[in-house]
């Protein structure tokens, strides 16, 4: 599989809505409850925010952007407004870039959907999760089941051409049976792109400390093993190209461009509290990271200063994990020409007797100079790259 010409990637904008109708249980992302009030001061500090970035933005060729969360869908389209016309201020969205919004099914109405089309946004990423009301309560999800197939239906109905969905699996008290009803459901839609994830206990979220207190159990690892392939042979015989360990599209063109920027390693801003980034700065590469807390983020910006909590400059070796374990996300691999390229050592020389024991044990394998992890050990492949590093 070659990556098509158009992710020859430049510059990815994230920028992060923090405000959510509740906290779901599973969720780690920073949210705050949203407040009508808040969200004025919030857009004006952003506003602000890309201001700071405004060079990066005029000397770079914008390749996708991103509105995430939190829940997006939960603010007006005037207030998403202000934030498009601010980046456009300063840098040429093309008619072909791709503009991702994130919706929750509770929040979409059919008039939001129109205004986001005529913003420029032309891909829409729901929070589907699953499609069992049981499922949806054990995750603390605000929508059911219902209204999930009726944002979908939606968003058929109003033509929209690149349409995604995000799956759990893994769930607490899911069996196959359940997991396999959702896929089907997910199925019948003529989705451009899905997106599925195992249910992880993060610390702090609500989910975890259930938990701890033994208020769940949680499935055996045997059980979300059993569930990944399942679902990976169910969405390609639904006509799904397999291109990235938990991505699936219905040909390269919906093939998730935001995210292959990052799996490719290549430079992107993100925008608001908790928001990271990772820029060439005169040769280096360097990290930031804003400050995961609302009034602290608007404060800073008000004071006239970025509101970031760390900086890191990428020394040599913690590129060369990242890149590892970025590419090998990818169905595809990692290409042992790119790397030497990129890094000035042979891919061989850098692993070692790492590399050896994965290829010998079946761990790794070598495809037409890239070397990739086999679809049979794909569950695994945070163990398998951990012993890369």
């Amino acid at each position: 599989m070659q990556l098509p010409l158009f992710f020859i990637m430049k510059l990815a904008l994230y920028i992060h809505i923090p405000f959510c109708i509740r906290k779901c249980k599973y969720c780690a992302f920073y949210s705050v409850p949203y407040q009508e009030n808040l969200v004025s001061y919030y857009i004006r500090a952003l506003s602000k925010e890309i201001e700071f970035y405004r060079k990066h933005l005029s000397e770079s060729e914008i390749v996708s952007v991103y509105i995430g969360g939190g829940t997006p869908s939960l603010i007006s389209p005037d207030s998403l407004e202000e934030i498009i016309v601010k980046i456009k201020k300063y840098t040429c969205l093309s008619p072909g870039i791709e503009f991702t919004i994130e919706v929750n099914p509770k929040t979409l109405s059919s008039e939001s959907a129109s205004r986001y089309r005529s913003l420029g946004i032309n891909r829409c990423s729901v929070g589907i999760q699953s499609l069992n009301d049981n499922e949806l309560k054990v995750l603390g999800r605000p929508h059911d089941a219902q209204e999930a197939m009726q944002c979908l239906n939606l968003l058929m109905a109003s033509q929209w051409e690149n349409i995604s969905v995000d799956l759990i699996y893994g769930i607490p008290d899911q069996t196959l049976k359940s997991w396999g009803a959702t896929l089907k459901l997910i199925g019948g839609y003529d989705i451009h792109h899905i997106s599925t994830y195992c249910l992880s206990y993060e610390p702090g979220t609500a989910l975890n400390k259930n938990k701890e207190n033994n208020q769940l159990q949680p499935l055996s690892p045997e059980l979300e093993e059993e569930m990944y392939f399942f679902m990976v042979d169910h969405i390609q015989d639904y006509g799904y190209e397999h291109y990235e360990i938990s991505s699936f599209a219905r040909t390269p063109e919906f093939y998730s461009r935001h995210n292959i920027n990052y799996w490719l390693g290549n430079p992107y801003l993100g925008f608001g509290p908790a928001a990271v980034s990772t820029i060439d700065d005169k040769g280096r590469l360097t990290r930031h990271t804003n400050y995961s807390d609302l009034d602290k983020y608007i404060k800073q910006l008000e004071r006239g200063q970025l509101p970031v909590q760390s900086m890191e400059i990428l020394e040599q070796t913690e590129q060369i994990n990242e890149y590892i374990m970025l590419h090998l996300r990818l169905i595809e691999g990692l290409s042992l020409a790119e790397f030497e390229r990129k890094f000035s050592l042979s891919f061989q020389e850098y692993a070692g007797e790492s590399l050896k024991y994965l290829l010998d044990d079946g761990f790794l394998e070598f495809k037409n100079n890239y070397i990739r992890i086999p679809s049979s050990k794909l569950f695994i492949s945070n163990s398998i790259i951990s012993e890369l590093f």
